[in-house]
């Protein structure tokens, strides 16, 4: 696992990240950040979050999609007005077609292939990949708008209350679209654009916000 880009936590972040160039354009900005700070009220008194995922990868030179499915769960500590993520637990697991996950809590990882149960420490890089893993996934749950708008430009989606991010320098992806729930509570699709064509789609599904974590929430645990 080690010799694959970080194992798990690779596979997790190629997810979210594909090397690209900033994109051109104008348009819809202000609809877009007005819909950005309407989802930023609704998320301000987030404290935990569980969801099933499907993962698409979408890949030109292949016919049909590569899919994997699995399920993640968030704790907040909102204490720390500094960014500091070491309060905050992140599991994010596969459970088909293979079984795999990490588990980020108190600033350190754990990951595993197989059974949870023997998650084992992540080392150094593999820490500094599942720390990106969880800024990504938290820049959703503590929404800044005025941040978003200084490093993506920002248009509305195709959808109703959808957008599309262009990172305003080189970042890990062409375009990132973002759909969100009907009660705006929650990111319900997550599709990050390649800039050769390839797309990968985040689909989340039985999202629940601010209720008790169901007991799968515990995979992974260990000492630190």
């Amino acid at each position: 696992m080690r010799g694959q880009r970080g194992g798990v936590a690779g596979l997790v972040l190629c997810a979210f990240v594909v090397w690209a160039s900033p994109a051109a354009g104008s348009g819809g900005e202000d609809a877009a950040l007005r819909l950005l700070e309407e989802v930023a009220l609704r998320n301000a008194g987030t404290t935990s979050l569980s969801a099933d995922f499907l993962q698409e990868k979408h890949v030109s030179l292949l016919k049909r999609p590569l899919e994997s499915h699995g399920f993640l769960c968030l704790r907040r500590q909102r204490e720390n007005k500094k960014g500091d993520i070491s309060g905050e637990r992140l599991l994010w697991a596969y459970t088909h077609p293979l079984r795999s996950g990490f588990v980020h809590e108190a600033g350190k990882g754990r990951l595993w292939e197989g059974d949870p149960s023997r998650a084992r420490s992540a080392d150094g890089r593999e820490t500094a990949l599942i720390s990106s893993i969880v800024r990504h996934v938290l820049q959703w749950m503590d929404i800044d708008p005025q941040a978003l708008r200084a490093a993506y430009r920002l248009e509305p989606g195709d959808e109703a209350r959808s957008l599309r991010l262009f990172p305003r320098r080189p970042a890990f992806f062409a375009r990132m679209d973002v759909g969100f729930a009907e009660d705006m509570a929650s990111v319900r699709r997550l599709s990050f654009v390649e800039a050769g064509g390839d797309v990968v789609h985040i689909l989340f599904r039985s999202v629940e916000v601010n209720r008790p974590l169901p007991a799968r929430c515990a995979a992974g645990d260990g000492a630190f």
